[in-house]
């Protein structure tokens, strides 16, 4: 191993480590280094550092992200999945991380407000796990993933039916996968089975999408049971949804009072985290009671 690989290396590790202590300005100084101790490495030698180049890209584009930098991680990310695209023409092997890199691209693009972009790319990530999925069913669960993703986007674009097509698909592969193994897929197929009440809301089917959110309610409660760090954040977010498909069907107690419980759950979490997505949501929840009185 070279000088500059080990160092590489001992600035990786120190990203997760300044990551894990929440220093910013720590974790950007070793992520950049390795970035730029990748990039000279691949220009030398492309076939055994190019991986390494895109994957300390997405960790950049990561932590640029989640700091607020969206066009320093969209810039970041864009390197990685050209990358890793070409990577993947060459060699099969690289297609798993074409297609996570693609999600992420997706999703980031979303954030941004490129609708048109963040769908095209959704639907490369899909197409590429679903062709893994049917040789290999260990790709499964992320070929369910990227469908739930593919549907956020499809309904971002006004696209109802594809969107709900695809939750439907990712809802039914998930709850096979929980039928075999409930410990480890049951927490995605609860939060899918809320985006898919969504999508059936919006298409008009009041009936399947109140029955829907409720089994998807019994789900995270008994997960939040066992372990309330880890799933009353999604308890509160199914609860609310819940909330809205009973409003829907022309409750008034009912639906205030499971948003009311939702706001109880979500309270706690967001004031012990007052940086995170959760506040906004709790102040959401907050404010759509006020309305409803």
């Amino acid at each position: 191993m070279s000088d500059d690989e080990a160092r590489a290396n001992q600035l990786i590790g120190h990203f997760n480590d300044r990551i894990d202590q929440r220093d910013a300005a720590g974790a950007m100084a070793a992520i950049e280094g390795a970035v730029a101790i990748h990039r000279h490495l691949a220009a030398q030698d492309p076939a055994r550092f190019e991986p390494e180049l895109a994957a300390s890209l997405n960790a950049l584009s990561e932590l640029r992200s989640a700091l607020g930098d969206g066009q320093g991680a969209l810039a970041a990310l864009d390197e990685s999945v050209a990358i890793l695209g070409r990577l993947a023409g060459q060699d099969g092997r690289f297609q798993p991380a074409l297609a996570m890199g693609l999600n992420n691209l997706s999703n980031l693009l979303a954030a941004l407000g490129e609708e048109s972009g963040a769908l095209t790319a959704a639907k490369a990530a899909a197409g590429i796990f679903g062709r893994l999925a049917a040789a290999a069913p260990q790709f499964e669960p992320e070929f369910a993933t990227s469908l739930n993703n593919l549907s956020n986007r499809l309904s971002d674009a006004g696209d109802a039916p594809a969107a709900l097509a695809a939750i439907d698909e990712a809802t039914t592969l998930r709850r096979r996968l929980a039928a075999a193994d409930p410990a480890t897929y049951e927490p995605d197929l609860a939060m899918g089975m809320n985006n898919l009440s969504n999508r059936l809301a919006t298409l008009g089917d009041g009936a399947r999408a109140l029955s829907v959110i409720e089994e998807a309610v019994t789900i995270t409660r008994r997960l939040a049971a066992e372990r309330p760090d880890e799933f009353e954040p999604n308890l509160a977010n199914v609860l609310w949804t819940l909330a809205l498909r009973l409003r829907e069907s022309g409750g008034t107690d009912q639906p205030v009072a499971a948003l009311r419980e939702a706001i109880a759950i979500m309270r706690p979490h967001a004031e012990a985290a007052p940086e995170s997505h959760l506040v906004p949501r709790l102040r959401a929840m907050e404010g759509l009671l006020g309305e409803w009185g």
